[in-house]
């Protein structure tokens, strides 16, 4: 036997066992357990065959054990291929056998620390038929029959650099290491860099830790506190992964991502038969009473009670006949029923679009290491070996359990319930009520998906194939904001040119105030067109990957701006008209007189009034801005996208929520934003300037970013958006009933015109300012039909929205892109003649042009067409006599020359009159008073 060569013991009638031995350096002699004698070491000994030895259980069993007694003839292997590790023994560098590292208990009774540093022992039991050594742990090679060794929590996070291992696994290639096993003491690695002093690590005190990257790689980030547990920290890449790190992180989390609640174990009811044995009734809440009875729900449904044998022909799993099953007869839509409910239901063919999870039979090896003291084995119907499970309390038999992939074997609550338990998602792999996320590959339920609110750290439920946001998603509105968006710029900029222009031309003080406020309503428009070009710009930037990015834009300082460009563009427009609809009202109200002169004081008025109206314009749009009113108009805190606790824009409700999981109880119902942002930052470490965070505004509440509008009754800025609207609706009512009036007014004056005199005074009558009135009419009645196409629907709407008739979320797109900028396009070509004139003019040559084009094609060549386009052309760009073509429709410049107009007719009128009169009196002979009858015909009415 080995045993006995170099033993020190001639055992050959030569001594040739005890030639060429070589003595050990370390260790000259041990203690044989078999000869009970000290003996002799050589170097072709070391780690070798272990001798068999009589066991304590009687003859013919015998156990394994060393050559020595302390196992030092397993240490010092010459043959490389049986070193399992190196490591000091007694203070030398030596290695170790793998045959006596992590041994199997039925091989050795006992195995004495080797190592100094005990690295031999460190072994960890995956499961009761599998132990590994620690280094045999996450290195992508499965070790145990069930994978358990790669997916311990500690393999939930590597380092990214790699080294060889001191265990001598056979695939010897450098692997990378737990993140917990840096600097934790134990030389993990061959050249001791895992413990390193230039390891890279982050934080200070209590948060001092290694990382696994470099500062180079990712900077170093903040780490979530631990409540109550002095130096205990979970990193972002660690925080929330469902595994219990330290203290509530689980109910912290649960709370912060919204996990949804399943219930997956049918109702249990427990009788007694007449023949002793027990009986289990399952019944699902479909069958409840109560719910079999409500209207709609309990119409169609129908109950009855099976014995769940799946599959029915070889019954080799999912066997009972104790256990009585109440179910709906009727398919049902399995996409929200867990656990229990979706196997029974999906195993009997009674789900719509779903299939059995249950696919992989029950033999007599399945769930190695469960379950082992109440398996009662058995034949199935083809004859092959399986076994049952015995319930001692209720005195059944079972084998309603799912096989995992691994070999292990969980109960049918556990199946399809958004939780991995088997480990290797094979419980949920097959099932139609999830959606699994990308990155992490959390479960979620499939309501979550495509609802609105990001549930994954990497927004996969919200950005997907089946959905994903963008700024516009409509191919209209898409084209609708950069018509809208060119032409307001456009044409507003030419109308403030001409303005501008216009200004030192104006002769009184009535025109001064009427051009200035014009002007207001086009830098006003001008403002809308800039909002629609960006938005525009941005959509197009962004296309199909702004769902990604969302988040970053809707509390981005690009969209505040952009949200205030367009509220104080919409206020500056809507103000300054109402202010100009009050002056043509009131210039009409004093009688067509003739308007004061312009002076200095006149310039002091329009510097008031144009100061007013920008004042309130900048006051409601920045309002939401100032942050002491951050309580009413912050919709939620944006955090890092490190930070793993809160995705998405978690609002004040869901950050009340989660503090009250972390510190267990909150006085007040309601804080106020600085306090919880004060209680938020205490969760985290401030070693890198603490958390970041942004504020999602007032204005991020949609990717148009739009002035919230479209507001619930929990909003807090309820009140400020009504007092907006209601002072918009009120403006609406002042234009309209200030143009309705003029409209009634020019009316009746024009009628009046048209009815004065006779003759060649008649004939004059149809002059310029008849025109102009007509015209007059026309443009007032435009402007108030457009005003009431644009903001009372509008009105409206966020009326039935704030009730919850209707949900008018999705709607801003089309408001902000056409039904609210429609007046700032409309606008120029309402309050400037000139301009209306010049694209008159540009219309009738583009038909003159396309005329020519039509008839050359004919081959017809007629002068008469061009000298016509010409004439066309000039009659649309030649004002009519004694017109103004002034920046706007002046009133009271027009009522000027009303009033010369009137005063011609009402001369000639009188004279007329007169010496129609004299004439009568002459023939009839003095036979009246021609004097009473001159005196009454001198005063004229109209």
């Amino acid at each position: 036997m080995a045993a006995h060569i170099c033993d020190g013991f001639e055992n050959c009638p030569d001594g040739a066992d005890e030639k060429h031995c070589a003595i050990d350096e370390t260790s000259q002699t041990c203690f044989n357990l078999g000869r009970q004698v000290p003996s002799r070491l050589h170097n072709f000994t070391r780690c070798g065959p272990l001798i068999m030895s009589m066991g304590e259980l009687g003859i013919g069993v015998y156990n394994q054990i060393p050559f020595c007694d302390d196992f030092t003839d397993q240490t010092n292997c010459s043959d490389t291929e049986r070193v399992g590790i190196e490591c000091q023994v007694k203070g030398y560098n030596t290695t170790v056998a793998k045959q006596i590292i992590c041994p199997d208990e039925k091989r050795f009774h006992s195995v004495p620390k080797i190592c100094d540093n005990g690295l031999d022992k460190a072994c960890n039991k995956i499961s009761p038929l599998c132990m590994v050594h620690k280094h045999l742990l996450c290195d992508s090679v499965s070790d145990c029959s069930d994978h358990g060794d790669e997916t311990q929590e500690q393999c939930m996070v590597m380092t990214k650099w790699k080294c060889l291992r001191n265990y001598r696994s056979p695939s010897r290639v450098e692997v990378p290491l737990p993140l917990g096993w840096v600097k934790d003491g134990e030389l993990d690695c061959l050249d001791g860099s895992d413990e390193n002093k230039d390891w890279p690590t982050c934080g200070t005190g209590k948060t001092f830790r290694a990382v696994p990257y470099s500062e180079k790689d990712d900077p170093c980030d903040e780490v979530f506190l631990c409540l109550d547990q002095d130096r205990k920290v979970v990193s972002f890449l660690n925080l929330c992964d469902r595994r219990e790190s330290c203290g509530d992180e689980v109910v912290v989390c649960s709370v912060s991502r919204m996990q949804y609640r399943t219930f997956s174990v049918a109702i249990q009811d427990v009788q007694r038969s007449h023949d002793h044995l027990t009986i289990t009734k399952l019944m699902l809440l479909h069958c409840l009473r109560g719910f079999t009875d409500l209207p709609h729900f309990g119409k169609d449904m129908k109950c009855s009670s099976v014995t769940f044998n799946f599959p029915l022909r070889t019954g080799t799993f999912g066997w009972n006949k104790t256990v009585e099953l109440i179910l709906p007869v009727t398919k049902q839509d399995c996409r929200h029923l867990y656990g229990e409910y979706y196997v029974f239901l999906s195993c009997l063919g009674l789900c719509n679009h779903a299939v059995c999870p249950v696919i992989r039979p029950i033999k007599w090896n399945s769930c190695p290491g469960q379950l082992n003291r109440r398996k009662i084995f058995t034949l199935d119907k083809k004859g092959h070996l399986t076994f049952f499970i015995k319930d001692n309390n209720l005195k059944s038999l079972s084998s309603d359990l799912f096989l995992c992939k691994n070999t292990k074997c969980v109960s049918y609550d556990k199946v399809c319930n958004l939780e991995d338990d088997c480990g290797d998602f094979s419980d949920e792999s097959m099932c139609v009520n999830h959606f699994k996320c990308r990155q992490s590959g959390e479960y979620l339920s499939i309501i979550q998906k495509c609802d609105g609110t990001i549930n994954c750290s990497d927004k996969s439920d919200e950005c997907n194939e089946s959905c994903g946001r963008k700024v516009v998603r409509s191919l209209f509105l898409k084209a609708i904001g950069w018509i809208f968006g060119v032409a307001a710029l456009l044409l507003n900029s030419v109308s403030l040119i001409k303005g501008f222009s216009s200004l030192k031309t104006c002769r009184s003080e009535p025109a001064l105030l009427n051009n200035s406020l014009v002007i207001l309503v086009g830098v006003g428009d001008l403002l809308i067109g800039v909002y629609l070009v960006a938005i525009s710009i941005s959509d197009t930037h962004y296309s199909d990957n702004f769902c990604n990015i969302q988040l970053d834009w809707l509390t981005s300082d690009t969209c505040v701006a952009l949200g205030v460009i367009s509220t104080f563009g919409s206020q500056l427009s809507v103000f300054s008209m109402t202010s100009l609809s009050l002056l043509r009202f009131s210039g009409l109200r004093k009688g067509f007189l003739v308007p004061e002169e312009k002076k200095r004081k006149s310039w002091i008025k329009v510097a008031a009034m144009v100061g007013a109206v920008v004042l309130v314009s900048s006051a409601i749009s920045c309002i939401p801005l100032i942050e002491i009113f951050e309580d009413f108009f912050v919709n939620g805190l944006k955090y890092g996208n490190s930070n793993s606790l809160f995705i998405g824009c978690p609002g004040k409700a869901l950050h009340m929520n989660i503090l009250q999981a972390y510190y267990g109880r909150i006085i007040a119902d309601n804080l106020k934003w600085s306090r919880i942002k004060v209680l938020v930052d205490i969760m985290f470490s401030k070693d890198y300037g603490g958390i970041s965070r942004k504020r999602l505004s007032f204005y991020g509440n949609d990717p148009t970013c739009l002035f919230k509008y479209f507001v619930k009754r929990e909003d807090p800025q309820e009140n400020f958006v009504f007092a907006v609207l209601f002072l918009n609706f009120t403006c609406f009512i002042v234009i309209t009933c200030s143009y309705s009036s003029i409209v009634i007014q020019t009316k009746r004056s024009a009628n009046h015109l048209k009815g004065v005199g006779s003759g060649k005074a008649a004939a004059k009558t149809d002059s310029p300012a008849e025109k102009n009135l007509v015209r007059l009419q026309n443009v007032t009645q435009w402007i108030i039909l457009t005003d009431f196409v644009c903001w009372v629907p509008f009105i409206v709407i966020c009326s039935l929205h704030f009730v919850d008739l209707l949900d008018a979320t999705d709607w801003y797109a089309f408001f902000s892109l056409l039904a609210l900028p429609i007046n700032s396009v409309i606008n120029p070509l309402f309050y400037d003649i000139s301009l209306r004139r010049s694209l008159y003019s540009f219309y009738e040559g583009l038909k003159c042009k396309m005329k020519t084009f039509y008839f050359s094609l004919l081959g017809i060549i007629d002068s008469r067409v061009s000298s016509d386009c010409v004439e066309d052309i000039e009659m649309a760009v030649r004002p009519p006599t004694n017109e103004r073509t002034d920046n706007a429709i002046c009133i009271n410049e027009a009522a000027i020359e009303f009033h010369k107009i009137q005063e011609r007719v009402i001369k000639e009128q009188a004279q007329g009159e007169i010496e129609e009169k004299i004439m009568e009196d002459m023939e009839e002979n003095n036979s009246g008073d021609p004097k009473k009858g001159l005196k009454n015909n001198l005063t004229p009415r109209f």
